[in-house]
Order: structure tokens, then C-alpha cells, then sequence
């Protein structure tokens, strides 16, 4: 079953929730003697309740897959895509989190999720009506694909999937003057004829949905039930600065010209999760897992953030990394004049924690390095100009330093973020972890006078009291690619 049953509707749980598929069976009179139709008849009606039971499993985790992706065309640089009938699942999990914001003003009455949706457009005297403008036509999904001009500026080319051809044509010629619209079979395409070039028979041949990349992308990201996904390649990103680059950069600009990226957002009662997947055009090698690294930082401050910079990336940015040093005398001042004691001094770990000692902020920094005796040497004038604030300790190759807390308490700490839940929960990813930051938003209120500080911002005091931690984390795969994740985990 791909698409939600009519009964089920926003904020709605389906009529056999919590209930047996089947009613429960009348008592059978006793037989005069043993028969196997008692054993038949069980057997029927346990296969019975299975497949009740996986009917409504479809039925209740899946909703319908989106297809208006499916009428864009295939040069577009990046698309996002909203499905209107996600599971009955995600709309319950939705209405909860949204029931959790009331300073959002979000009307949560209907029972319709699309009006729902509808109702977030800002009112307006022209603004059309749902029930009778709206509903009797719009489908299951909509999307909107960015293309590239002629001048290489971005133009919107919008594809709606339709229930009603005619009345979404007449809704379209009244409401989007200046645009064009025509139909991949009830899928309503919307362009500026004057400023994108597009030839619908085309897009029907060869859409977007049906590109090698686009489709392998998606596959790394996995899943189809999402509230809504978005898909692009570098060349947006590129594109959007205008900047004309040379040299070194330019190398590191195509990179990111022929990167991509899909991501979907997904809610669950727990959590908030916008799951992300990229492609690199140079192959992910030798990455370096933090894991260990990170989570070993005390787990009782208010959060932390980690990177990795793996051989292949010094090697990567070396060229950029020794013109910058050559044009900083501030780096050579500090005994920093090759790519070597740049190396040397951030390591291939970087670890920072932040907490409260006291009623006082404090930080801890943790960092990994090949050659520990180089690095020492590049900062030990640091740490002599700086006094007794800032402390430092060496073991093996880390070091650690804190300000506010004593080094110590950073490479050993009473708590670990390893035995923190909420932690535990934001970095639930497969792969070498190579990047985190993590908040624990249950610790904030250790902040002195934090309850006063967000008393006059409704919308924060809200954010607190709904989430335990949000972190953003990135881990490496083979190949290729990389995924993630923005993850808010509620209370």
C-alpha cells in the first residue's frame, strides 16, 4: 500500500489504531468430538490477524510516494520536494512536536494535512481558498527545481502532482500569471517561458528522478518516507558567490562544483531528524575516526564540538594552507612558517567542551598530533604570555588544555560524554565519525540566570522544555561518500 488510507488524516491516529484488524471471533461450541476444522480455523485466523497486522503496519508507517520530482527536468542544480500525505505515522509525530511551540500560532485544528500546510501561507485578500480553490485538485507531493538561465541566474520550475487536470489548469492560468503550465500525465508543470528553456516532452523522456546521479544520491540517503527532501549539486553553491576563481582555489572550487547533496527531514516522537547525504568527487581515503576522541570529553557541561582533519585533507589544502601562512606574519611571529608546524600544531583531532565551573564559564580543548615535541615548542611562548589562566597538559600525543578547568579534568574527566543518553542518541551514526557538535540543552539551565535570560523570549523557554540535545554530526563511508544528520532529541 503506497498511498494513506482516506480515513487517515492530520493529527488523526487510523481508525484500527490500537485495536485487532479483525473483530474478535464468537466463542465456537464445543464439538462432539475432536476435530482438526478447530486447528484449521485458528490457523486461518492467526494468518488473518498477521496480515491485518502488516496492512496496517503499510498503512500506518508508509504514506504515499511522492511524484512530482518525477516532472522536473535534469539539468536542475537543486530541488526540494514536499510530500503532502507522509505517513499517518510522521503526521501524529508532527501535530505533537508542533503542539510543543504554541508561541508558533500553528493551527493544529484540522484534521487535513494539506490545509494545514496551507494554512502556514501568510493570509492575504487574494489568497485562495483551500476547500474550494485548493483541495478539489492538489495532490500528493510538490516540488520546486532550481535551473540556471541563460545570464546563469537561478529560475524556478515548479511541478505539482494533480488529482484533477482541468481544475488544476484553471487554477494555475488564474493564479500564476506570466507563467506557463502544461501536464507529465497529472503532474502540473509551472516555468517562465521568456526566461527557462523547457520542453515538457523532453522532461517526460528524461526527468531529473531518472538521472544516474540523482537516483544513486538518494540511495546513499535511503528511505522514502520523508516529510520533505532536497537534492542539489555544487555548481548552486558555486554559482552563488559570482566570484572568479584562479590558482589553487579554482582546484578547490571545481571540488565543490561537482559535489552533491540530498537530504530529508523526518520526525519521529523522539526526535527532529534531517538526515543528509554527500558526494565528493575526490574519493573519501584515510579518514580518521573520532569516536573514541570525542567521547571521552566530560559529559556534564552544556556540549562540545569535534572535527577531523585526515592526511588527505592537509594534503588537499596544503597549497592554500602555505600561501595563507606566507601572507600571515602573525603565524610566523609564532615560530608557524611551514605546512609542517601548521600541521603540528592542530594535530588530526580537535576536540572543544564547554561547561560551567562555579557559576563561571569554562573551556577545554583537546587536540591530537603526530609530533607532540613540535607543537610543544610552537606553544609554549603562548602559554608563558598567557599565564596562569590558561593550563596545559601533555599525554603521549594529546594535549589538552583549560581555562576555567584544569586539563586534567579535560583528559580525565568524573563523567564521560560516552554515558550521556542524549549524546549518545545525537551521534547514532554508522561510518568514522569525523565531525560533531553537540548541545545539551537539559544542562543550560546550569547557566546562571539562564531561566531570566530566555524569561522574554517565549519561543526559547519552548525549545528548552521540548529538548533533552541537537547536535549536527557527519560520518565517512566508502567510496565517495559521506552522510549525517541535524538531530533534535526531545525530552
Amino acid at each position: 500500500m503506497s498511498q494513506t488510507p482516506p480515513n487517515q488524516t492530520w493529527g488523526q491516529q487510523p481508525d484500527n489504531y490500537g485495536q485487532e484488524p479483525y473483530p474478535a471471533q464468537a466463542a465456537a461450541p464445543t464439538p462432539v468430538k475432536k476435530s482438526k476444522t478447530p486447528a484449521i480455523i485458528a490457523g486461518v485466523v492467526a494468518l488473518a490477524l498477521i496480515a491485518g497486522a502488516v496492512i496496517f503496519g503499510m498503512q500506518f508507517f508508509r504514506g504515499a510516494t511522492p511524484a512530482a520530482i518525477k516532472a522536473l527536468p535534469n539539468d536542475a542544480v537543486a530541488v526540494l520536494e514536499l510530500n503532502l500525505a507522509p505517513s499517518t505515522s510522521q503526521q501524529l509525530a508532527l501535530k505533537n512536536w508542533v503542539e510543543k511551540f504554541p508561541s508558533l500560532e500553528a493551527d493544529t485544528s484540522t484534521t487535513d494535512y494539506k490545509e494545514a500546510l496551507w494554512n502556514l501561507v501568510p493570509e492575504a485578500d487574494d489568497k485562495p481558498d483551500y476547500a474550494t480553490e485548493v483541495k478539489p485538485w492538489l495532490g500528493d507531493s510538490l516540488a520546486v527545481a532550481v535551473v540556471l538561465d541563460d545570464k546563469k541566474e537561478f529560475q524556478p520550475v515548479i511541478a505539482i502532482e494533480t488529482t484533477d487536470v482541468d481544475k488544476a489548469g484553471e487554477f494555475a492560468t488564474r493564479e500564476f500569471k506570466g507563467m506557463t503550465n502544461d501536464f507529465i500525465g497529472k503532474t502540473m508543470v509551472l516555468w517562465d517561458e521568456e526566461l527557462v528553456s523547457l520542453n515538457v516532452a523532453d522532461v517526460e523522456k528524461a526527468p531529473l528522478a531518472d538521472s544516474e546521479n540523482f537516483k544513486a544520491d538518494r540511495a546513499k540517503l535511503g528511505g522514502d518516507d520523508y516529510l520533505a527532501t532536497f537534492w542539489g549539486i555544487g555548481e548552486a553553491l558555486t554559482e552563488v558567490s559570482g566570484a572568479d576563481f584562479s590558482g589553487a582555489i579554482a582546484q578547490q572550487v571545481s571540488l565543490v562544483r561537482d559535489a552533491r547533496f540530498a537530504g530529508g527531514l523526518q520526525v519521529s516522537d523522539e526526535f527532529i531528524d534531517l538526515k543528509m547525504a554527500g558526494y565528493s568527487p575526490q574519493e573519501v581515503s584515510g579518514s580518521v575516526d573520532l569516536d573514541d576522541f570525542v567521547t571521552s570529553l566530560p559529559g556534564n557541561g552544556l556540549g562540545a564540538f569535534a572535527f577531523a582533519i585526515p592526511d588527505a585533507a592537509w594534503d588537499q589544502f596544503g597549497p592554500d594552507a602555505q600561501k595563507m601562512i606566507d601572507e600571515t606574519p602573525e603565524l610566523q611571529q609564532l615560530g608557524i612558517t611551514s605546512l609542517d608546524d601548521l600541521k603540528a600544531v592542530i594535530g588530526n583531532k580537535i576536540a572543544v567542551t564547554v561547561g560551567v565551573e562555579n557559576g563561571q564559564p569554562s573551556f577545554g580543548l583537546k587536540s591530537e598530533t603526530a609530533h607532540p615535541d613540535k607543537q610543544a615548542q610552537i606553544l609554549e611562548p603562548l602559554f608563558a604570555q598567557a599565564g596562569t589562566q590558561v593550563q596545559r597538559v601533555t599525554d603521549g600525543n594529546v594535549t589538552a588544555i583549560g581555562l576555567g578547568q584544569t586539563p586534567e579534568k579535560v583528559l580525565n574527566p568524573e563523567s564521560k560524554l560516552a554515558d550521556n543518553e542524549t549524546f549518545k542518541k545525537v551521534t547514532d551514526l554508522s561510518g568514522d565519525l569525523q565531525s560533531v557538535v553537540f548541545v545539551d540543552v537539559a544542562n543550560l539551565s546550569s547557566i546562571p540566570d539562564f531561566d531570566q535570560m530566555i524569561a522574554g523570549d517565549p519561543t526559547a523557554k519552548e525549545m528548552v522544555d521540548a529538548f533533552a540535545g541537537a547536535g549536527i554530526v557527519s560520518a565517512a563511508q566508502d567510496g565517495h561518500y559521506s552522510d549525517g544528520h541535524i538531530r533534535f532529541v526531545g525530552k
